[in-house]
């Protein structure tokens, strides 16, 4: 089995950024009650809402790194498993089911027997879309050479 990973971060990086996040979210929050029962002036409660800001993006950019960890396209003898940008779950085209493939330059077309599946390959290196093309070529060879010929 052949698989490609779409999206390689760095080792356990988005982890020191939700910690990171977290960190300046709660001290952010301890200055914003500080200046609440305080009567100082206007400048700490601006500090505090820039530190909760700060918190925040970090917090988010480490939650969808760590989210986006998970796209990828592999395949067998068998079958195509992948999980894109778009979508919610992974999914799956068996290849025996396979009538036909359209390949396009950011888009993939598989004509299967009662629907059509469509793989967006937008995002993706270009070192990672050339393998998944190469691979999507030899298979569009073999559905050609499996149809019956008239």
């Amino acid at each position: 089995m052949e698989r490609i990973v779409f999206y390689k971060p760095y080792k356990n990086w988005f982890k020191v950024q939700m910690f990171v996040g977290a960190f300046f979210l709660i001290v952010g929050t301890v200055f914003l009650i500080h200046h609440v029962h305080s009567n100082n002036s206007d400048s700490r409660l601006l500090i505090s809402g820039v530190i909760m800001l700060q918190g925040l993006l970090s917090f988010s950019s480490g939650y969808y790194q760590q989210k986006s960890k998970s796209f990828f396209i592999e395949w067998d003898d068998l079958e195509i498993r992948y999980q894109l940008l778009k979508d919610k779950s992974i999914q799956t085209i068996r290849i025996a089911e396979i009538r036909n493939v359209r390949i396009n330059n950011m888009e993939v077309r598989f004509q299967l027997a009662e629907t059509e599946k469509i793989l967006l390959l937008e995002g993706i290196f270009y070192q990672d879309m050339k393998k998944v093309k190469e691979m999507l070529q030899i298979l569009q060879t073999t559905v050609e050479n499996r149809k019956p010929k008239d």
